[in-house]
């Protein structure tokens, strides 16, 4: 179904009212113009700030529309019109196949990610969506590589000692285990003259 379309199932007196009571009117048009709005943003900044509800269904919407636009091009009528209707500044309908149908196509989906806001209200519950590969610092901190640190480098070195010594002290042993048993000397000399008794 068209934009206009829908615009016709709303009587014009009633849009006003709509517009001005953004949010309060559970309309299925208000709430298409909604997403339209939000995917329009996110396309633009590459990523955006929203309610959850939203959030989660927008994720859903661009990572569809981004799978055809990859699949089909800009060649393709329905997906043109598509990308056309959720685009309300014409200008992201260039963008999107000239900058993120390339970007993504080397990559697998989800094209998105999709972050959750802590809030003082657990009520109210936000999310931060974005595009992958857009220009701003991670949301997630990245992991320090913290193996040349000179803490790091001295746990390891007596990581190594420790090793050395308890091979060391494990072939010593075996060694000591391998070799032939020796008699006390007084043992032998008593055994000896057992033996001259024995022959006198």
């Amino acid at each position: 179904m068209s934009y206009d379309k829908i615009r016709t199932l709303v009587p014009p007196k009633a849009w006003k009212h709509i517009k001005a009571t953004w949010g309060t009117v559970p309309t299925y048009a208000m709430r298409l113009e909604k997403i339209r709005q939000m995917m329009t943003g996110l396309f633009r900044y590459e990523r955006i700030e929203c309610h959850d509800k939203y959030g989660l269904e927008i994720q859903q919407y661009t990572e569809l529309l981004l799978q055809e636009a990859i699949k089909y091009g800009p060649r393709h009528k329905p997906t043109m019109e598509t990308v056309d209707f959720y685009m309300i500044e014409k200008d992201l309908v260039h963008k999107t196949f000239k900058l993120f149908v390339p970007r993504f196509a080397r990559f697998e989906p989800p094209y998105t990610k999709i972050h959750f806001i802590p809030t003082q209200n657990r009520e109210i519950k936000r999310v931060l969506l974005e595009l992958k590969g857009n220009p701003f610092p991670p949301v997630e901190p990245r992991p320090l590589d913290r193996k040349g640190s000179l803490v790091n480098i001295l746990l390891a070195e007596a990581k190594r000692d420790y090793v050395r010594q308890k091979v060391k002290a494990e072939s010593a042993k075996e060694e000591s285990r391998d070799a032939p048993v020796e008699e006390p000397v007084e043992a032998t000399q008593a055994k000896e003259t057992t033996e001259a008794i024995k022959e006198e």
